[in-house]
């Protein structure tokens, strides 16, 4: 009774260690045209995505715009960048 047990415990575990395996990922070679996230690189922009509902670090103020710890940031960041 011990060895099947074990058995059915080792074909479990197989299973399990199996499925947690990766496919290969094919690379593609084609290099894509201009696209708007490379025009904004090459323009010294960043584009920043936040969720203004997390106060202090963004939220929005009364006339709408974000504001916060996190907007201070990336405001001081591009200052210092000359952006």
């Amino acid at each position: 009774m011990q060895f099947v047990k074990t058995s059915l415990v080792a074909i479990a575990l197989s299973i399990l260690l199996a499925a947690c395996g990766q496919k290969a990922v094919q690379e593609s070679t084609t290099q894509a045209a201009s696209t708007p996230a490379s025009a904004a690189a090459n323009a010294n922009t960043y584009l920043v995505a936040t969720d203004a509902t997390y106060a202090p670090f963004e939220f929005r103020d009364e006339q709408g715009l974000i504001v916060g710890y996190d907007i201070d940031l990336f405001e001081c960041h591009c200052r210092r960048s000359r952006l």
